[in-house]
């Protein structure tokens, strides 16, 4: 079973980084797509996120049907990637 988080960047007391690798620690195979507003006041912990296997960032105002075809997609290759 796939799980997918969709994170906001600019969490209060913690932020979204720390957030993302704490549930990841929790559950390793976690899908975790980054949103925020925030584009370039966050940039250097976006980059951190994705080289830790954030799958992508969208940035506000974003297209709800581009975060579903990317849900689309990941769901498809997990399921190669899971024999499934």
């Amino acid at each position: 079973m796939l799980l997918y988080v969709c994170i906001h960047w600019t969490l209060f007391p913690v932020n979204g980084l720390e957030t993302y690798l704490a549930i990841k620690e929790f559950n390793p195979k976690v899908v975790a797509i980054i949103m925020t507003a925030y584009r370039y006041e966050c940039e250097d912990l976006i980059k951190q996120a994705l080289k830790n296997g954030a799958y992508a960032c969208f940035y506000k105002p974003f297209d709800m049907d581009e975060v579903l075809k990317l849900v689309e997609e990941i769901s498809k290759r997990k399921k190669v990637e899971y024999g499934r």
